[in-house]
Protein backbone atom coordinates (compact mmCIF):
# COMPACT_ATOMS: atom_id res chain seq x y z
CA UNK A 1 0.00 0.00 0.00
CA UNK A 2 1.25 3.24 -1.31
CA UNK A 3 1.91 6.08 1.66
CA UNK A 4 -0.53 9.23 1.23
CA UNK A 5 1.27 11.89 0.31
CA UNK A 6 0.83 15.93 1.65
CA UNK A 7 -0.52 17.00 -1.77
CA UNK A 8 -2.86 14.35 -2.16
CA UNK A 9 -3.80 15.22 1.63
CA UNK A 10 -3.75 19.26 0.17
CA UNK A 11 -6.00 18.43 -2.49
CA UNK A 12 -8.45 16.45 -0.68
CA UNK A 13 -8.63 19.25 2.16
CA UNK A 14 -9.33 21.97 -1.36
CA UNK A 15 -12.00 20.09 -2.49
CA UNK A 16 -13.48 19.53 0.49
CA UNK A 17 -13.29 23.45 1.08
CA UNK A 18 -14.53 24.25 -2.20
CA UNK A 19 -17.57 22.09 -1.83
CA UNK A 20 -17.88 23.57 1.62
CA UNK A 21 -18.12 27.65 0.03
CA UNK A 22 -17.63 27.05 -3.17
CA UNK A 23 -15.85 29.63 -5.31
CA UNK A 24 -16.85 32.49 -2.92
CA UNK A 25 -14.12 34.56 -1.28
CA UNK A 26 -17.18 37.28 0.51
CA UNK A 27 -15.74 37.31 4.00
CA UNK A 28 -19.32 36.80 5.61
CA UNK A 29 -20.34 33.35 3.27
CA UNK A 30 -18.62 31.14 5.95
CA UNK A 31 -17.49 31.07 8.98
CA UNK A 32 -14.02 32.22 9.77
CA UNK A 33 -11.35 34.93 11.47
CA UNK A 34 -10.57 37.43 9.62
CA UNK A 35 -7.15 39.22 10.54
CA UNK A 36 -6.78 43.22 10.84
CA UNK A 37 -2.99 44.41 11.30
CA UNK A 38 -3.47 48.14 11.39
CA UNK A 39 -0.23 50.77 11.86
CA UNK A 40 -1.31 54.13 12.79
CA UNK A 41 1.07 57.00 13.05
CA UNK A 42 1.78 58.29 16.19
CA UNK A 43 0.03 62.03 15.35
CA UNK A 44 -2.81 59.70 14.28
CA UNK A 45 -2.90 57.98 17.84
CA UNK A 46 -2.81 61.53 18.96
CA UNK A 47 -5.76 62.30 17.34
CA UNK A 48 -7.75 58.69 18.22
CA UNK A 49 -6.88 60.10 21.93
CA UNK A 50 -9.06 62.56 21.31
CA UNK A 51 -12.06 61.09 20.89
CA UNK A 52 -14.78 60.21 23.33
CA UNK A 53 -18.68 59.77 23.46
CA UNK A 54 -20.61 61.83 25.86
CA UNK A 55 -23.71 60.12 27.48
CA UNK A 56 -25.57 63.21 28.17
CA UNK A 57 -24.73 65.12 25.01
CA UNK A 58 -24.27 62.18 22.36
CA UNK A 59 -24.35 64.88 19.91
CA UNK A 60 -21.17 66.79 21.12
CA UNK A 61 -19.47 63.30 20.93
CA UNK A 62 -15.93 64.17 19.40
CA UNK A 63 -14.97 61.11 16.39
CA UNK A 64 -11.75 62.56 14.16
CA UNK A 65 -11.08 60.15 11.46
CA UNK A 66 -7.14 59.74 10.77
CA UNK A 67 -5.38 57.24 8.10
CA UNK A 68 -3.93 54.30 8.73
CA UNK A 69 -2.00 51.33 6.90
CA UNK A 70 -4.34 48.47 7.35
CA UNK A 71 -3.73 44.37 6.01
CA UNK A 72 -6.72 42.03 6.08
CA UNK A 73 -5.42 38.56 5.67
CA UNK A 74 -2.11 39.87 4.92
CA UNK A 75 -3.30 42.14 1.72
CA UNK A 76 -1.93 45.77 1.97
CA UNK A 77 -4.60 49.09 1.96
CA UNK A 78 -2.87 52.75 1.95
CA UNK A 79 -4.38 55.42 3.46
CA UNK A 80 -7.43 54.09 5.27
CA UNK A 81 -9.68 55.54 7.18
CA UNK A 82 -10.22 54.74 10.96
CA UNK A 83 -12.01 56.27 13.86
CA UNK A 84 -13.33 54.81 16.78
CA UNK A 85 -16.96 54.15 16.96
CA UNK A 86 -18.86 53.16 20.20
CA UNK A 87 -21.59 54.25 22.90
CA UNK A 88 -22.57 54.30 26.36
CA UNK A 89 -21.51 50.76 27.04
CA UNK A 90 -19.13 49.70 24.39
CA UNK A 91 -17.10 52.89 24.05
CA UNK A 92 -13.37 52.66 24.74
CA UNK A 93 -10.10 54.72 24.58
CA UNK A 94 -7.56 53.87 21.47
CA UNK A 95 -5.19 52.76 24.42
CA UNK A 96 -7.94 49.90 25.21
CA UNK A 97 -9.81 48.03 23.38
CA UNK A 98 -11.25 50.11 20.71
CA UNK A 99 -14.05 49.36 18.09
CA UNK A 100 -13.43 51.06 15.35
CA UNK A 101 -14.82 52.11 11.84
CA UNK A 102 -13.19 50.81 9.02
CA UNK A 103 -13.51 52.99 5.38
CA UNK A 104 -10.85 51.59 2.74
CA UNK A 105 -12.29 53.98 -0.24
CA UNK A 106 -12.56 56.83 1.40
CA UNK A 107 -9.06 58.36 0.26
CA UNK A 108 -8.41 55.90 -2.73
CA UNK A 109 -11.45 55.16 -4.84
CA UNK A 110 -12.69 51.43 -5.35
CA UNK A 111 -10.24 49.95 -2.74
CA UNK A 112 -11.80 46.94 -1.20
CA UNK A 113 -11.34 44.05 0.30
CA UNK A 114 -13.70 40.79 -1.47
CA UNK A 115 -16.04 43.72 -3.03
CA UNK A 116 -16.08 45.60 0.64
CA UNK A 117 -14.77 48.74 1.13
CA UNK A 118 -16.23 49.76 4.87
CA UNK A 119 -16.05 47.40 7.99
CA UNK A 120 -17.44 47.83 11.72
CA UNK A 121 -15.15 46.12 14.27
CA UNK A 122 -16.99 45.46 17.20
CA UNK A 123 -14.66 44.48 20.52
CA UNK A 124 -17.24 43.00 21.82
CA UNK A 125 -17.02 44.00 25.61
CA UNK A 126 -20.63 43.34 26.55
CA UNK A 127 -20.86 40.14 24.91
CA UNK A 128 -18.37 37.98 26.20
CA UNK A 129 -19.78 34.69 23.53
CA UNK A 130 -19.02 36.78 20.46
CA UNK A 131 -22.04 35.11 19.32
CA UNK A 132 -25.36 37.34 19.78
CA UNK A 133 -24.27 39.94 16.67
CA UNK A 134 -23.78 36.94 14.42
CA UNK A 135 -26.63 34.94 15.43
CA UNK A 136 -29.32 37.36 15.68
CA UNK A 137 -27.94 39.35 12.76
CA UNK A 138 -28.97 35.77 11.16
CA UNK A 139 -32.09 35.73 12.22
CA UNK A 140 -33.41 38.85 10.95
CA UNK A 141 -32.06 38.22 7.46
CA UNK A 142 -34.38 34.79 7.50
CA UNK A 143 -37.25 36.88 8.74
CA UNK A 144 -36.87 39.03 5.21
CA UNK A 145 -35.18 41.65 6.55
CA UNK A 146 -31.96 43.20 4.74
CA UNK A 147 -29.44 43.14 7.87
CA UNK A 148 -25.50 43.59 7.68
CA UNK A 149 -24.19 40.48 7.98
CA UNK A 150 -21.20 39.33 10.73
CA UNK A 151 -18.65 37.63 11.10
CA UNK A 152 -15.30 37.61 13.11
CA UNK A 153 -12.07 38.73 13.42
CA UNK A 154 -8.67 39.71 15.15
CA UNK A 155 -7.10 43.31 15.53
CA UNK A 156 -3.96 43.93 16.04
CA UNK A 157 -2.96 47.77 16.34
CA UNK A 158 0.67 49.06 15.83
CA UNK A 159 2.07 45.36 17.14
CA UNK A 160 -0.02 45.63 19.99
CA UNK A 161 -2.71 42.33 19.95
CA UNK A 162 -6.27 43.32 20.84
CA UNK A 163 -7.77 40.13 20.84
CA UNK A 164 -10.92 38.80 19.25
CA UNK A 165 -13.42 41.20 17.55
CA UNK A 166 -16.81 40.98 15.74
CA UNK A 167 -16.81 42.40 12.00
CA UNK A 168 -19.68 43.74 10.15
CA UNK A 169 -20.35 45.31 6.94
CA UNK A 170 -20.66 48.92 6.97
CA UNK A 171 -23.51 50.96 6.39
CA UNK A 172 -22.83 52.70 2.69
CA UNK A 173 -23.99 52.38 -1.12
CA UNK A 174 -22.33 49.12 -1.65
CA UNK A 175 -24.48 47.80 1.42
CA UNK A 176 -27.70 49.40 0.01
CA UNK A 177 -26.72 47.96 -3.71
CA UNK A 178 -27.32 44.41 -2.34
CA UNK A 179 -30.61 45.00 -0.99
CA UNK A 180 -32.53 47.66 -2.86
CA UNK A 181 -33.05 48.42 -6.48
CA UNK A 182 -32.43 51.96 -6.29
CA UNK A 183 -30.23 53.63 -3.84
CA UNK A 184 -30.81 57.05 -3.73
CA UNK A 185 -33.65 57.43 -0.39
CA UNK A 186 -32.05 58.64 2.27
CA UNK A 187 -30.09 56.23 4.92
CA UNK A 188 -30.91 57.89 8.57
CA UNK A 189 -28.70 56.97 11.59
CA UNK A 190 -30.44 56.90 14.86
CA UNK A 191 -27.59 57.64 16.65
CA UNK A 192 -27.88 57.14 20.89
CA UNK A 193 -31.61 57.02 22.10
CA UNK A 194 -33.01 59.09 18.92
CA UNK A 195 -36.48 58.41 17.63
CA UNK A 196 -37.71 59.23 14.93
CA UNK A 197 -38.70 62.53 14.81
CA UNK A 198 -35.34 63.52 16.37
CA UNK A 199 -32.62 65.32 13.70
CA UNK A 200 -31.31 62.26 12.32
CA UNK A 201 -27.82 61.99 10.60
CA UNK A 202 -27.99 61.02 6.82
CA UNK A 203 -25.71 58.64 5.97
CA UNK A 204 -26.29 58.37 2.60
CA UNK A 205 -28.82 59.86 0.07
CA UNK A 206 -28.82 61.79 -2.91
CA UNK A 207 -31.02 65.09 -1.47
CA UNK A 208 -29.74 64.66 2.25
CA UNK A 209 -31.48 67.84 3.13
CA UNK A 210 -34.52 67.10 1.61
CA UNK A 211 -36.74 65.51 5.02
CA UNK A 212 -39.90 65.98 3.57
CA UNK A 213 -40.42 61.84 3.40
CA UNK A 214 -39.52 61.29 7.22
CA UNK A 215 -41.72 64.20 7.72
CA UNK A 216 -45.20 62.77 6.19
CA UNK A 217 -44.00 59.62 8.27
CA UNK A 218 -43.76 61.25 11.58
CA UNK A 219 -47.39 63.43 11.40
CA UNK A 220 -48.86 59.84 10.36
CA UNK A 221 -47.49 57.92 13.20
CA UNK A 222 -48.83 61.28 15.44
CA UNK A 223 -52.09 61.12 13.74
CA UNK A 224 -54.67 61.55 16.57
CA UNK A 225 -57.50 59.80 15.19
CA UNK A 226 -57.18 56.32 14.94
CA UNK A 227 -59.52 55.93 12.27
CA UNK A 228 -56.84 57.64 9.61
CA UNK A 229 -53.98 56.34 11.95
CA UNK A 230 -53.13 52.99 10.22
CA UNK A 231 -54.16 53.90 6.82
CA UNK A 232 -51.27 56.81 7.05
CA UNK A 233 -48.95 55.05 8.37
CA UNK A 234 -49.51 52.24 5.80
CA UNK A 235 -48.68 54.85 2.76
CA UNK A 236 -45.43 55.96 4.74
CA UNK A 237 -43.64 52.51 6.28
CA UNK A 238 -43.70 49.02 5.11
CA UNK A 239 -45.76 47.67 8.21
CA UNK A 240 -45.02 44.25 7.43
CA UNK A 241 -42.08 44.17 7.18
CA UNK A 242 -42.26 46.49 10.85
CA UNK A 243 -44.42 43.95 12.08
CA UNK A 244 -41.74 41.41 11.87
CA UNK A 245 -38.83 43.83 13.25
CA UNK A 246 -40.71 44.51 15.93
CA UNK A 247 -41.74 40.78 16.21
CA UNK A 248 -38.12 39.38 16.45
CA UNK A 249 -36.90 42.29 18.96
CA UNK A 250 -39.16 40.70 21.50
CA UNK A 251 -38.62 37.39 20.37
CA UNK A 252 -34.73 38.28 21.15
CA UNK A 253 -35.68 40.37 23.73
CA UNK A 254 -33.57 43.43 22.23
CA UNK A 255 -33.75 45.26 25.11
CA UNK A 256 -32.07 48.36 23.43
CA UNK A 257 -33.36 48.38 19.86
CA UNK A 258 -35.89 50.15 18.45
CA UNK A 259 -39.12 48.66 19.75
CA UNK A 260 -38.34 48.73 23.28
CA UNK A 261 -35.44 51.41 23.72
CA UNK A 262 -35.50 53.28 21.12
CA UNK A 263 -32.19 52.97 20.02
CA UNK A 264 -29.85 50.81 17.64
CA UNK A 265 -31.50 50.85 14.09
CA UNK A 266 -31.29 52.63 10.64
CA UNK A 267 -34.24 54.13 9.00
CA UNK A 268 -33.87 53.84 5.15
CA UNK A 269 -36.48 55.75 2.76
CA UNK A 270 -37.27 52.62 0.28
CA UNK A 271 -37.25 54.79 -3.42
CA UNK A 272 -38.43 50.76 -4.57
CA UNK A 273 -41.77 51.28 -2.56
CA UNK A 274 -41.97 54.86 -2.02
CA UNK A 275 -41.86 53.66 2.34
CA UNK A 276 -39.45 53.23 5.17
CA UNK A 277 -38.56 50.53 6.57
CA UNK A 278 -36.30 50.15 9.62
CA UNK A 279 -33.19 48.22 9.65
CA UNK A 280 -31.90 46.52 12.76
CA UNK A 281 -27.82 47.84 14.39
CA UNK A 282 -25.80 46.88 17.30
CA UNK A 283 -27.51 43.30 18.65
CA UNK A 284 -24.68 42.22 21.03
CA UNK A 285 -26.66 42.38 24.34
CA UNK A 286 -29.81 40.26 23.46
CA UNK A 287 -31.59 37.39 25.34
CA UNK A 288 -30.75 38.67 28.85
CA UNK A 289 -33.94 38.59 29.93
CA UNK A 290 -35.78 35.39 29.28
CA UNK A 291 -39.12 35.64 30.67
CA UNK A 292 -39.68 39.00 28.73
CA UNK A 293 -43.42 39.83 28.27
CA UNK A 294 -44.23 39.44 25.09
CA UNK A 295 -46.62 42.26 25.25
CA UNK A 296 -43.13 44.55 26.49
CA UNK A 297 -43.05 48.56 27.45
CA UNK A 298 -42.77 49.60 24.01
CA UNK A 299 -41.25 53.21 24.05
CA UNK A 300 -40.14 53.75 19.95
CA UNK A 301 -42.71 55.96 19.18
CA UNK A 302 -44.13 54.27 15.87
CA UNK A 303 -44.51 50.90 17.73
CA UNK A 304 -46.92 52.74 20.41
CA UNK A 305 -48.37 54.43 18.32
CA UNK A 306 -49.30 51.21 16.05
CA UNK A 307 -50.78 49.18 19.51
CA UNK A 308 -53.32 52.00 20.13
CA UNK A 309 -55.09 49.21 17.30
CA UNK A 310 -56.06 46.26 18.52
CA UNK A 311 -56.25 45.04 15.22
CA UNK A 312 -52.25 45.65 15.64
CA UNK A 313 -51.97 44.29 18.84
CA UNK A 314 -53.36 40.84 16.90
CA UNK A 315 -51.16 41.05 14.06
CA UNK A 316 -48.21 41.39 15.83
CA UNK A 317 -49.12 38.48 17.85
CA UNK A 318 -49.93 36.38 14.99
CA UNK A 319 -46.40 37.37 13.43
CA UNK A 320 -44.73 36.82 16.45
CA UNK A 321 -46.40 33.32 16.70
CA UNK A 322 -45.30 32.72 13.08
CA UNK A 323 -41.57 33.68 13.30
CA UNK A 324 -41.72 31.24 16.40
CA UNK A 325 -42.56 28.64 14.70
CA UNK A 326 -40.76 29.08 11.54
CA UNK A 327 -37.35 31.34 11.80
CA UNK A 328 -36.96 31.69 15.41
CA UNK A 329 -35.68 28.18 16.95
CA UNK A 330 -33.77 27.65 19.78
CA UNK A 331 -32.43 24.18 19.06
CA UNK A 332 -31.11 25.64 16.14
CA UNK A 333 -30.00 28.75 17.13
CA UNK A 334 -27.91 26.53 20.22
CA UNK A 335 -26.30 24.73 17.52
CA UNK A 336 -25.51 27.87 15.65
CA UNK A 337 -23.78 29.10 19.04
CA UNK A 338 -21.76 25.98 19.40
CA UNK A 339 -20.46 26.41 15.76
CA UNK A 340 -19.54 29.54 16.23
CA UNK A 341 -17.68 28.57 19.39
CA UNK A 342 -15.45 26.13 17.81
CA UNK A 343 -14.12 28.67 15.16
CA UNK A 344 -13.32 31.38 17.92
CA UNK A 345 -12.15 28.65 19.97
CA UNK A 346 -8.40 28.17 19.01
CA UNK A 347 -7.96 32.02 18.50
CA UNK A 348 -8.73 32.90 22.17
CA UNK A 349 -6.88 29.88 23.29
CA UNK A 350 -3.42 30.78 21.97
CA UNK A 351 -4.09 34.34 23.76
CA UNK A 352 -5.37 33.59 27.22
CA UNK A 353 -6.66 30.72 28.61
CA UNK A 354 -8.51 33.00 30.53
CA UNK A 355 -10.10 34.94 28.03
CA UNK A 356 -11.17 31.72 26.76
CA UNK A 357 -12.35 30.76 29.68
CA UNK A 358 -14.64 33.69 30.27
CA UNK A 359 -15.94 33.12 26.47
CA UNK A 360 -16.94 29.62 27.41
CA UNK A 361 -19.12 30.66 30.21
CA UNK A 362 -20.60 33.12 28.08
CA UNK A 363 -20.95 30.87 25.36
CA UNK A 364 -22.80 28.57 28.17
CA UNK A 365 -24.83 31.69 29.67
CA UNK A 366 -26.42 32.62 25.78
CA UNK A 367 -27.61 29.23 25.53
CA UNK A 368 -29.08 28.61 28.29
CA UNK A 369 -31.00 31.74 27.86
CA UNK A 370 -31.64 30.69 24.64
CA UNK A 371 -33.38 27.83 25.56
CA UNK A 372 -35.23 29.34 28.55
CA UNK A 373 -36.10 31.80 26.05
CA UNK A 374 -37.88 29.17 24.09
CA UNK A 375 -39.42 27.63 26.80
CA UNK A 376 -41.10 30.84 28.07
CA UNK A 377 -42.32 31.86 24.99
CA UNK A 378 -43.67 28.64 23.75
CA UNK A 379 -45.80 28.61 26.56
CA UNK A 380 -46.87 32.19 26.07
CA UNK A 381 -47.23 32.01 22.79
CA UNK A 382 -50.11 29.36 23.55
CA UNK A 383 -51.95 31.03 25.76
CA UNK A 384 -55.00 31.35 23.14
CA UNK A 385 -54.35 27.28 22.45
CA UNK A 386 -55.08 27.03 26.79
CA UNK A 387 -57.68 29.76 27.02
CA UNK A 388 -61.47 28.29 28.63
CA UNK A 389 -63.66 27.11 25.58
CA UNK A 390 -67.46 27.84 25.75
CA UNK A 391 -70.09 25.72 24.39
CA UNK A 392 -72.74 27.00 22.04
CA UNK A 393 -74.78 26.80 25.39
CA UNK A 394 -72.76 29.70 26.77
CA UNK A 395 -72.13 28.11 30.53
CA UNK A 396 -68.92 26.22 31.28
CA UNK A 397 -68.91 23.17 34.66
CA UNK A 398 -66.51 23.78 37.39
CA UNK A 399 -65.86 20.11 38.64
CA UNK A 400 -63.49 19.45 41.53
CA UNK A 401 -64.02 22.70 43.61
CA UNK A 402 -64.87 23.19 47.26
CA UNK A 403 -65.41 26.06 49.38
CA UNK A 404 -62.82 27.59 51.80
CA UNK A 405 -63.63 30.10 54.30
CA UNK A 406 -60.83 32.18 56.08
CA UNK A 407 -63.29 34.48 58.25
CA UNK A 408 -66.45 35.98 57.84
CA UNK A 409 -69.64 34.96 56.07
CA UNK A 410 -70.24 33.56 52.65
CA UNK A 411 -72.93 34.82 50.63
CA UNK A 412 -73.62 32.83 47.16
Amino acid sequence: MKPISFIWILSVWMSLDFIMHGASTDPFDFDQVIHFKIEIPDAGIEILRQSNFQRRWPDSSHRPKVKAEVRINDEPFKDVSVRLKGAAGSFRSIDSKPALTINLDSHIKDQQFEGYDKFYLNNSVQDRSYCNEIICRELFQRAGIPTPRATHATVELNGRDLGLYVMIEGFNKKWLKRHFDQIGGNLYDSGFLKDIHANLTVNVGKNPEDHSAKNNLIAAVYEKDLSKLLPGIMRHLDLDMFLTHVALDTLTWNWDGYAMKPNNYRLYHNLDTGKFQFIPHGMDQMFQNPQGSIYPRFRGVTVLSLMRLPAMQQQYFKRMLHLYGTVFKPKQLVNRVDQLAAVIEPELKKRSLREWDRNQRGIQRLKDSIGARGDFLGWELSAPERALKFPDAGFVSIRNWKTSRVRGDIQF
